[in-house]
């Protein structure tokens, strides 16, 4: 399909240091990934007191969150702003604290973006996060997995949040958790990519879940 024909994802910029208070350097990245990419329509920059108005628009598929000191942001915060949109929510930060970043995942922020990433990595960030998927780094998503599913190594009798899995299952559970995407996984367990993906889905299955994150922030 031609890109033109391709309705653009409406995005919503939200400064909480206020535009004049952003490093020109980091705000200028973001607003070249949002404002030059085919796929991407900027629709407006704002501060988080004046956004209100825009962010109950159902057209805004993503709002991005532009923040230049991490220490500004709060959990209630992120809960005031998810709970306030239809849109998803993403960070644009410097870094974000570990267990400020694992509850943000459970209250429904879609996504991280560090202030490093280059234009092209926020443009695929955004497009991602519009169209479903949760855009974190890998070491989150390991994190997220050892801190919500130590029940992989423990006795079938101590599951009490998980289905019952195979023991293959825990295998499976256990190396994600380590990161391991599904070609390493596969490698480490000498099968095919195809039989983990299988597994998985049955993992997730299992557990009413679509993804190896959502499997982990649910719990």
């Amino acid at each position: 399909m031609d890109e033109s024909q391709i309705t653009p994802i409406r995005v919503l910029l939200i400064c909480l240091s206020g535009e004049q208070n952003a490093r020109k350097g980091n705000l200028h990245i973001i607003r070249q990934a949002l404002d030059h990419h085919p796929r991407i329509e900027l629709i407006g920059v704002t501060t988080l007191c004046l956004a209100g108005r825009l962010l109950h628009d159902p057209q805004i598929q993503v709002a991005v969150v532009h923040e230049e000191d991490p220490r500004s942001l709060s959990l209630e915060l992120l809960i005031d702003l998810v709970s306030s949109t239809t849109a998803k929510v993403a960070l644009h930060s410097p870094r974000i604290e570990d267990n400020l970043a694992i509850n943000s995942l459970r209250i429904g922020v879609r996504g991280f973006i560090p202030h490093a990433s280059t234009v092209e990595t926020i443009a695929q960030a955004v497009i991602q996060i519009a169209a479903g998927e949760i855009w974190s780094s890998r070491k989150l998503l390991s994190d997220a997995f050892t801190r919500a599913l130590p029940m992989a190594a423990k006795p079938a009798s101590h599951q009490t949040e998980l289905e019952e899995l195979t023991p293959r299952e825990q295998e499976i559970v256990e190396h994600l958790c380590s990161g391991l995407s599904n070609k390493e996984i596969a490698r480490e367990l000498n099968i095919s990519d195809k039989t983990v993906k299988t597994h998985l889905q049955r993992i997730y299955r299992k557990n009413q879940v679509h993804s190896r994150l959502q499997l982990a922030v649910s719990s």
